[in-house]
């Protein structure tokens, strides 16, 4: 299904009925620059397979420009997310700093 949003970024949105509730939305024109974005992207190995993901203050803008009700939802998870992983990164440096 292709959409336009209200900051006209032209989308298309993959469903699936196997998962409920899962929706891939691929920005054709997306809000922050693509080269930019595959920089900060984080790295995640999955078989041996090497998976780029989009950081997650990219992901933020990207629901951002959205602006749908889903993607304000989205930022308050993602917000939540980033500052757990802060939290933890910090924890970490106590730990090693006290060894």
């Amino acid at each position: 299904m292709f959409y336009m949003d209200i900051f006209k970024q032209l989308a298309l949105a993959l469903t699936t009925p196997v998962i409920a509730g899962v929706t891939i939305d691929i920005l054709l024109f997306p809000a922050v620059d693509f080269f930019e974005m595959q920089q900060r992207a984080v790295h995640f190995m999955i078989d041996e397979t090497d998976i780029p993901v989009a950081s997650i203050d990219d992901l933020i803008s990207l629901k951002e420009a959205g602006g749908r009700a889903i993607d304000l939802s989205d930022i308050e998870h993602l917000k939540r997310l980033k500052g757990y992983r802060r939290e933890r990164h910090i924890q970490a440096g106590r730990q090693n700093i006290l060894c």
